[in-house]
């Protein structure tokens, strides 16, 4: 008999964003004060939460494609937060936070987060950090590309987080 009955999608939403908190505790600068999120789903939710638990995080940049959702969502997160949450039309401005999280692209828009839409923009100054929970295949490896070799970037991937999750320390 279940002892139980959990709705998944939430479960995996505070798990992923609890690994990405992890993650942003051990390895990104200590006095990282913005976060950038790409994508205006439930994750976001959860990743704004997690990053701002453990870095002081002041200012959440929000870009979606839909930018009334983006809008929608920085509304309720500033209230709900008392940070300074904004959704802005510029992946740009998301993508030059000192933290940065892409949650749930969609392979079509990968490739332009990577390149065009960050200019590089992924393109660290020293010390940013990404997370970069995007599934996997082509959009993952996209963002990855645009951020790799580039300074001392922190890069989470999802395959880093599933053999962490099938083989913890």
């Amino acid at each position: 008999t279940p002892v139980a009955l959990v709705e998944g999608a939430s479960v995996t939403a505070i798990r992923t964003a609890a690994a990405s908190g992890l993650a942003t505790r051990e390895l990104a600068r200590a006095d990282a004060a913005s976060h950038g999120i790409f994508w205006t789903g439930v994750q976001a939710v959860t990743h704004i939460d997690a990053v701002a638990a453990v870095r002081p995080i002041r200012k959440v940049v929000i870009w979606g494609r839909d930018a009334e959702k983006a809008r929608a969502l920085a509304a309720r997160q500033a209230e709900r937060t008392g940070l300074t949450v904004t959704a802005s039309p510029d992946p740009e401005e998301a993508a030059s936070c000192d933290v940065v999280t892409t949650v749930r692209i969609p392979a079509s828009s990968a490739s332009r987060i990577s390149s065009e839409s960050t200019n590089g923009a992924i393109h660290q100054p020293q010390g940013r950090h990404v997370l970069a929970q995007s599934g996997i295949g082509p959009r993952r490896e996209a963002i990855v590309a645009g951020a790799s070799g580039l300074g001392d970037a922190s890069v989470l991937c999802r395959a880093q987080q599933d053999r962490f999750d099938a083989h913890p320390p």
